[in-house]
């Protein structure tokens, strides 16, 4: 039984050293591997007080319509923490609109605020702008109060269940 004991001991102790410092762990950034445009919205982000932490993702997502199945990438150019706040950064190329209007950030901005549930620090280099981009979804009252009448009713249902078990 002590084996076991020391076994799980060092395997929690593996764990918790391999993944000290969690997600967003310091590392050392070499810009000089990354393309120019992103080397500038690094330094553009720098004077508005964000420090670059890690390089960009990509996301494979997956849409099934029918049989067909069908692949799309979302992508982050990199992050940055401001104030102990961890941003996706998501910079403005030079063939989309100039426009920063609803349906632009709905289109391009919304799909990675909802992946990594954060406001996403959105650049254009050629504005020298860095506008951080939030979405607040509006629940109708009659969604809220059926969720909440939902819970309210599994919470009396267990309550009553607990009632009876202890009275036996």
């Amino acid at each position: 039984m002590s084996i076991v004991a020391v076994l799980l001991f060092v395997f929690i102790l593996v764990i918790l050293v391999r993944h000290r410092g969690g997600r967003h762990r310091e590392r050392a950034i070499d810009l000089s591997i990354w393309r120019p445009r992103l080397v500038a919205a690094v330094r553009l982000a720098q004077q508005h007080g964000y420090h670059t932490y890690q390089g960009g993702e990509a996301h494979e997502v997956a849409t099934y319509h029918g049989k067909r199945k069908s692949i799309a990438y979302l992508y982050i150019d990199f992050f940055v923490e401001k104030d102990g706040i961890h941003y996706p950064v998501k910079v403005h190329k030079s063939r989309q609109s100039n426009r920063l209007d609803g349906p632009f950030l709905r289109d391009h901005l919304l799909a990675l605020w909802l992946l990594y549930d954060t406001p996403i620090v959105y650049i254009h280099l050629e504005k020298s702008t860095v506008n951080l981009v939030d979405f607040s979804i509006y629940w109708p009252r009659r969604t809220l109060q059926k969720r909440w009448m939902g819970r309210i009713l599994w919470l009396g249902i267990g309550l009553f269940i607990g009632f009876l078990i202890a009275h036996h």
